[in-house]
């Protein structure tokens, strides 16, 4: 430090920033004087490093809120763009087939699938947009999680075995139940498994596990990992931004990542501060004998 001191050319201004012991940034300047020698001024920028890293941090958040909503808008769009598409191509063919009794029930039916997929698509609009606006009051129902986790794998089972595909579930012993919307948390992992087994292989394997976090983190972990290289944002869509906003809004998230050996997963987490800690049987201490007074 000394020599680079020394060597510096004191008749041009330097500018240069330095930490202290106690954390605060300072900006150093050096300007030189007419007679030869120089002045330093040294000035706390501590608060203004502090604002822009803060500033720093709202421009990435907004950033990543903005490509959110963007593949949030290409979801939905494409949600509602099949069905109405359905319900078009269907007019179109009793327009066409008006004397034909069976193409027009046939068609009559499917319009009213494709109808009621659409009903279904903005019940969840306005299911995430309640939750995601604070609008959305949460039941405080006891969820037993094996029975939950099993429950959404039953309902899944004629989906799997209609696509061949191996349903799995593995569930830790000793499981606390949660406090929580019991119907919208089963909603919500229903949902992330029919993903799931909508974007696995023929051939492949789905598991369900819930364990405990490990390496001391708090909380729950319901892990849905599947065979196969596409991701399940793929084929979830629309289903799996309510099923986040839905853990969102029970304090915990939805992540879906990579998993050696696995393919792709996906993670919801629940804190701590949702669960009901087991309850260990009280074992009865033996009765004291007594003496026969005889």
């Amino acid at each position: 430090m000394a020599a680079r001191l020394l060597s510096r050319d004191r008749s041009q201004p330097h500018q240069d920033q330095r930490l202290t012991r106690d954390g605060r940034v300072l900006e150093v300047r050096s300007d030189p004087v007419p007679d030869g020698g120089f002045v330093t001024t040294y000035t706390d920028v501590t608060s203004i490093r502090e604002a822009e890293a803060a500033l720093q941090a709202a421009r990435t958040r907004a950033e990543a809120d903005n490509t959110a909503k963007s593949e949030f808008l290409a979801a939905m769009s494409q949600e509602l763009r099949a069905p109405l598409l359905q319900m078009i191509e269907g007019s179109r063919t009793v327009q066409r087939a008006a004397m034909d009794p069976g193409a027009v029930r046939r068609a009559a039916a499917d319009m009213a699938g494709a109808g009621q997929h659409l009903l279904a698509t903005l019940d969840t609009l306005l299911d995430l947009a309640r939750l995601e606006g604070g609008r959305f009051d949460l039941a405080k129902d006891r969820v037993d999680v094996p029975d939950w986790v099993v429950s959404c794998v039953r309902q899944a089972d004629a989906a799997a075995a209609a696509a061949e595909i191996s349903l799995d579930v593995s569930l830790h012993p000793g499981l606390p139940a949660v406090r929580g919307d019991a119907r919208r948390l089963h909603q919500a992992l229903a949902q992330v498994v029919a993903a799931a087994i909508q974007s696995t292989p023929p051939g492949g394997t789905a598991t369900v596990r819930a364990c405990l976090a490990p390496d001391g983190a708090d909380g729950l972990l319901v892990e849905v990992a599947r065979s196969g290289a596409a991701g399940l944002a793929d084929a979830g869509g629309l289903a799996l931004h309510l099923s986040r906003a839905v853990l969102r809004a029970h304090g915990g998230d939805i992540v879906l990542h990579a998993s050696p050996g696995d393919g792709p997963m996906a993670t919801l987490h629940i804190p701590s501060a949702r669960l009901i800690p087991a309850v260990k049987p009280v074992q009865n201490s033996p009765a004291p004998k007594t003496q026969d007074p005889a």
